[in-house]
């Protein structure tokens, strides 16, 4: 593996977005150099190391990626409703957008394994 990516689990990794603009990192596709996140069409979520809040975005998003779907979707809930009192700083907007990012990637990977299963079942059939 390219010593630039750091894999933080199987869903998570995080790269420096100037090296893959820089051409350093071939593995990923190049993307916006200030964004903080890109999802991936695998559900993969590559985090922006270049990013002044790279290891508090990565210890979070760790955690998100251990809640259950319920569990996601109520914080989002929980989020709205902050949004509706107007207790709603950066730091909770920054947190919804994190959580609706996980939920994204989690549709993702979903759409991709069916994609892929599918596909492979066709392999079978034609090989078979």
């Amino acid at each position: 593996m390219n010593p630039h990516i750091e894999k933080i689990n199987s869903h998570l990794i995080g790269v420096k977005f100037s090296y893959v603009n820089m051409d350093w990192i071939k593995e990923i596709p190049a993307f916006h150099i200030d964004a903080a996140s890109v999802v991936l069409d695998d559900g993969i979520l590559i985090l922006n190391k270049d990013y002044p809040l790279y290891d508090f975005y990565k210890r979070l998003f760790a955690k998100f990626m251990t809640l259950s779907d319920k569990d996601l979707e109520f914080r989002i809930q929980e989020g709205m409703e902050l949004l509706k009192t107007g207790k709603f700083g950066s730091f909770e907007e920054d947190l919804v957008l994190m959580v609706e990012t996980e939920k994204e990637r989690r549709a993702r990977q979903k759409d991709y394994n069916k994609a892929v299963n599918k596909q492979c079942k066709l392999w079978g059939l034609i090989f078979s």
